[in-house]
C-alpha cells in the first residue's frame, strides 16, 4: 500500500525507534491551526495535509477524520480519501447517505462503490466559517467512537485562535 504523507501544521508523527517520551507526547493533544480557527485533535491521531487535515490512528483501522475549510464537504473528502487511501478510493466512487443533515451535524453511510463497502460517517458542515469535521469508519464497532471524536473535535472549537 502506498500512502503520501505531506508535512502538516498539526498532527504529530512518532518513528519507529521511538522512546517513552516520544511516545507519550504522541498520545497528547494537539491543536491543529486553520485560517479562521482551530480545533483539538486527540492523542494517537496522526495528521497529514495542507489546507485539509488527514489524520488515521493505528489503534482504529480504516477509521478517518478529516477536517477542512472553505471547500464542498462532499467533493473535499472524496478527493482527501483518495489521496490518502488511493488502494481504496475513488473519488468517482464514493457516495453520501445522509441519515441526519441538521444544524450542521451529518451522519449516514458512505458507500465506497471501489471495494463494494460500505462505511459509516459523522460529523459536522460548518457554516461559519465555511469548513467541516468528518469522521468515517468501515467497521460498526467504531462507529460510537467517532462519533464522539467529531463531537469532541467540534466542541473543541476556537474562533479567537486566527
Amino acid at each position: 500500500m502506498f500512502v503520501l504523507i505531506v508535512p502538516s501544521s498539526c498532527g504529530k508523527q512518532t518513528p519507529k525507534n521511538a522512546s517513552k517520551k516520544d511516545v507519550d507526547e504522541q498520545n497528547a493533544e494537539s491543536l491543529c491551526h486553520f485560517k479562521k480557527f482551530e480545533v483539538t485533535i486527540p492523542g494517537g491521531w496522526i495528521g497529514s495535509g495542507n489546507t485539509t487535515k488527514f489524520y488515521y490512528n493505528d489503534a482504529y483501522p480504516a477509521a478517518y477524520l478529516i477536517v477542512g475549510e472553505n471547500v464542498d464537504p462532499e467533493e473535499d473528502i472524496a478527493k482527501n480519501l483518495e489521496l490518502f487511501e488511493g488502494t481504496m478510493f475513488y473519488r468517482n466512487k464514493i457516495k453520501f447517505i445522509y441519515e441526519t443533515y441538521e444544524n450542521e451535524k451529518v451522519t449516514g453511510t458512505l458507500v465506497n462503490e471501489r471495494l463494494e463497502r460500505n462505511m459509516y460517517f459523522c460529523g459536522y458542515y460548518l457554516e461559519e466559517p465555511d469548513a467541516y469535521i468528518f469522521g468515517v469508519c468501515e467497521s460498526y464497532e467504531d462507529k460510537n467512537y467517532i462519533m464522539e471524536l467529531t463531537d469532541y473535535v467540534y466542541s473543541s472549537i476556537d474562533y479567537s485562535k486566527k
